[in-house]
């Protein structure tokens, strides 16, 4: 634990000069850096293996008695029960619930201590998952159920640990109580009402390429692109190819509305049929499997309005298609 900040450490690989060593680190000073923990130390493993070598030889030559307490705190460590009201695994537990892309960094970061871009990504992240805690949990709070379909820069790697369950006629994942997504494909029976939800799109800034953040050349190649402005993301990290749906999500649409006569009141999606997409942007939009899969739609099925978001404005289009951005509307049902 650190002696400072009260916060356990962490076992790293640090890369300098070409050489790596293992190394423990305050995980405050990690993630946040001397911004709660200014003066934690980095401590060579080896290091410690000799100190605490040293440590067990001393307390060879002390009484029967004081062998005893170190058997019990030993044992305490290994199953995990309760010491001074805190288990021991549960802190490990705790350590091992930090996210693929704080690992991914981390580890970078750990690579190359001095390279400030990394850790500003770092920060950036940090400060991103703290800003969506708190706004779950402020919609958590409101007197009302927020229903929502993903888009194209949803962490998907996340919202696939949350189980699935079956919720007003169709499956979800429940992020929090009152905090509900909706997966593609399904249609939802609400005040009498039914939607049709199929999120996702396609990113738009990505014409210059997804990085892999295990490529050796990863900070190279990232250094040149930032150096001319480019438009690209990292996969896992900022970019994830289940951003479109997969066959099998187009297959349980397909026969989710089937069963449902292609007949539903509202749709809600996050991008919007190509056709509509065309008419809104002049063609500088892409069609892709989506955008021509909701064309399909749009064509066979019987709907009232068609809901979306993805273009970052507020327009009516078709008369039926809502793009909405900065609005709320309430439906009269």
């Amino acid at each position: 634990m650190c002696g400072e900040c009260g916060t356990p450490y962490k076992r790293c690989t640090w890369a300098r000069n070409g050489k790596k060593r293992i190394v423990w680190r305050c995980i405050s000073r990690l993630e946040f850096g001397r911004k709660y923990c200014h003066t934690s130390p980095t401590l060579d493993e080896e290091k410690l293996h000799r100190v605490i070598l040293e440590a067990i030889n001393d307390f060879a030559q002390i009484e029967q008695e004081v062998k005893a307490d170190i058997l019990e705190w030993t044992n305490l460590a290994w199953s995990g029960r309760e010491t001074d009201g805190a288990s021991l695994l549960t802190l490990r537990q705790r350590l091992n619930d930090i996210t693929a892309q704080q690992t991914i960094l981390l580890d970078q970061v750990l690579a190359a201590m001095d390279d400030s871009a990394l850790n500003a990504q770092l920060k950036t992240l940090m400060d991103e998952k703290q800003r969506d805690a708190e706004g779950l949990d402020w919609l958590e709070g409101r007197p009302f159920t927020t229903a929502f379909v993903p888009g194209n820069h949803e962490n998907y790697d996340a919202l696939r640990k949350y189980p699935q369950e079956e919720w007003q006629g169709g499956n979800v994942r429940r992020i929090r109580p009152s905090v509900i997504l909706l997966e593609r494909g399904q249609i939802f029976s609400l005040a009498g009402k039914r939607f049709f939800a199929m999120g996702g799109a396609s990113s738009h800034d990505i014409q210059d390429g997804i990085l892999e953040p295990d490529d050796p050349h990863f900070r190279r190649k990232q250094r040149a692109l930032d150096a001319r402005g480019a438009m690209y993301r990292v996969n896992h990290l900022s970019w994830w190819k289940e951003e479109l749906p997969s066959e099998d999500e187009y297959q349980t649409a397909r026969a989710n509305l089937e069963k449902a006569g292609w007949e539903v009141d509202y749709i809600i999606t996050h991008c919007c049929p190509t056709s509509v997409q065309d008419e809104l942007s002049g063609g500088f939009y892409q069609a892709h499997a989506l955008t021509d899969f909701l064309d399909e739609v749009a064509q066979q099925c019987s709907f009232k309005y068609w809901f979306f978001g993805h273009y970052h404005d507020n327009k009516i289009v078709q008369k039926k298609y809502v793009l909405l951005y900065e609005q709320i509307l309430r439906l009269k049902v």
